[in-house]
């Protein structure tokens, strides 16, 4: 079963805040903003993702990794 994974914020939002379309595409596909628009993210990176934010000082970058407990 496909899940479809949407914000529909989002368009309103990269309209209102057009650089932040700019973060959107660094993080490529599967990537997604959050319900309130204070973040974005993004599932199954394989931690290829380079985004540099020195130009962006207003940007706060943060790796994180799931971890499973059995």
């Amino acid at each position: 079963k496909e899940m479809h994974r949407f914000n529909r914020l989002e368009e309103p939002a990269l309209k209102l805040r057009p650089e932040l379309a700019v973060l959107r595409k660094a993080m490529g596909e599967g990537s997604l903003m959050s319900g309130s628009g204070s973040a974005f993210f993004c599932f199954g990176g394989s931690g290829k993702y380079e985004i540099d934010a020195r130009n962006h000082v207003d940007w706060q970058l943060v790796r994180t990794k799931t971890v499973s407990v059995a």
